[in-house]
């Protein structure tokens, strides 16, 4: 009967795990595809300091991050790198093609 209620608590238990792994997935998956949405987003941090002279400290930052300009990054490339880079091409294109 041991065997039994203790094989059966385990299943259980398993059940559970498993079931409770998939919600954050889909937490996480929701929360970022609302965050795309969005033009910026924060957060906030509290950080509690040990005891300085009887006091506690705690610490309250917010950190806000904001999007914008996507897709106008501009890169000035060097007419060194640009040489270096044109010569490496084909070096990798024949690489590729040895796989």
């Amino acid at each position: 009967m041991k065997r039994i209620t203790v094989f059966g608590l385990a299943t259980l238990t398993a059940a559970s795990l498993l079931a409770a792994e998939s919600s954050p997935n889909d937490a996480i998956t929701n929360a970022t595809a609302k965050l795309a949405q969005q033009a910026n987003y924060s957060w906030k941090t509290t950080t509690a300091f040990g005891n300085f002279n009887g006091e506690d400290r705690d610490v309250d930052r917010t950190t806000t991050v904001e999007i914008k300009d996507v897709g106008t990054t501009k890169i000035d490339v060097p007419e060194a790198a640009k040489k270096k880079l044109s010569a490496a091409a084909p070096e990798a294109a024949k690489e590729g093609s040895k796989s």
